[in-house]
């Protein structure tokens, strides 16, 4: 919360069949809105780098980037192996073996 990029911590994802799971730290106290997606949908992150140079997730969304957007994004389909990894400092993303940050 004392962070002036305001990070994406973790998300908890929930399955149409009631199953959920979550990457990164999710935390109660840290709750946005929750992005609805399709069963064909993608989601969009961001990843970016504090002036200290740690990486951190900026933006989680289910709208494509515009053209020219800030910050390194990388498409997550609903199929494949989502892996996050999250300390105060810094966090990495992996999506199929890409690396966001």
């Amino acid at each position: 919360m004392t962070a002036p990029h305001r990070p994406v911590m973790g998300m908890l994802l929930y399955y149409a069949d009631g199953h959920r799971e979550c990457v990164g730290q999710f935390r109660l106290d840290c709750v946005v809105e929750p992005i609805m997606i399709g069963d064909t949908d993608k989601l969009y992150i961001c990843g970016k780098r504090t002036k200290e140079c740690w990486g951190y997730v900026a933006d989680v969304t289910s709208r494509a980037p515009a053209s020219g957007a800030k910050g390194r994004w990388l498409d997550v389909a609903q199929a494949g192996t989502l892996e996050w990894w999250f300390s105060s400092r810094h966090s990495v993303l992996y999506y199929d073996g890409n690396r966001l940050n």
